[in-house]
């Protein structure tokens, strides 16, 4: 039985038929941007087109995906894609998860953290790079900086 309500928002992974896209940002009342996981193409669609959505809790932030720049939106769908066979997989080993870090050229630990997040949130988003609060600024006390 296909559900009622689906959680769609900004960074939201949906099904499509068989595709998998990324919802980019909402376009009408009735539509959305989307991004193809698979080809990277974007396209308006219909939201009553969207089967699936795997989208869980919201993680607390809120991102203008206009602001991010391609690469880095092309690199947390690329981790997405990579991580997505383990997903929700009972069955995954730590074999399968190194094989994974190995691909993100990321520690095992971090890959298990993206597969977490993957998993608690539901969306490309949460595998975007943070960037620091404190950006730019000096973390030594002026004197240790003048030596």
């Amino acid at each position: 039985m296909r559900p009622t309500t689906l959680e769609i928002g900004p960074g939201a992974v949906v099904r499509i038929g068989e595709e998998l896209f990324c919802v980019k940002r909402f376009d009408t009342s009735s539509s959305v941007i989307v991004r193809n996981v698979d080809t990277k193409l974007e396209q308006s669609i219909k939201l009553s087109a969207i089967s699936e959505s795997f989208s869980k809790e919201a993680d607390g932030t809120r991102i203008d995906l206009t602001s991010i720049a391609e690469e880095d939106w092309d690199e947390a769908i690329e981790r997405y894609k990579t991580l997505r066979p383990l997903v929700g997989n009972a069955k995954r080993v730590r074999e399968d998860v190194k094989l994974v870090a190995d691909t993100l050229q990321v520690s095992v630990a971090t890959a298990y953290r993206y597969l977490d997040r993957v998993e608690r949130f539901g969306t490309v988003t949460c595998l975007l790079r943070k960037t620091r609060g404190d950006r730019g600024t000096k973390k030594l006390d002026p004197p240790v900086e003048t030596i």
